[in-house]
């Protein structure tokens, strides 16, 4: 099983494709969407569109403080713009894929 990795960062998303050896086999980075949630989305099915079928699930690490239960992000740093939404549920329903 492989997932998208997703490291967003104050400037940029580092992304990757890893495999269950935790081996990176693909990587690059993209500008950082701290404009909007919507700028969040689309920058997710960006990257997801690029390896649909490659990977089985989306992981992801944002600044700030997320609660693994509901997957709210209560710690914002720079993408205030999440704040007090659940992050897994907005990357869930942009890809269709487990977080």
């Amino acid at each position: 099983m492989k997932v998208l990795a997703l490291d967003f960062g104050g400037s940029s998303v580092k992304y990757g494709i890893v495999d269950d050896n935790a081996k990176i086999e693909e990587s690059g980075k993209v500008p950082a969407p701290l404009s909007s949630v919507e700028a969040f989305t689309d920058t997710v099915k960006e990257l997801y569109g690029k390896y649909r079928g490659k990977v089985s699930g989306i992981g992801i690490s944002l600044p700030g403080n997320i609660d693994p239960e509901s997957g709210v992000l209560i710690g914002s740093g720079v993408y205030q713009k999440l704040y007090g939404l659940s992050v897994t549920d907005l990357v869930k329903e942009a890809c269709e894929v487990p977080v």
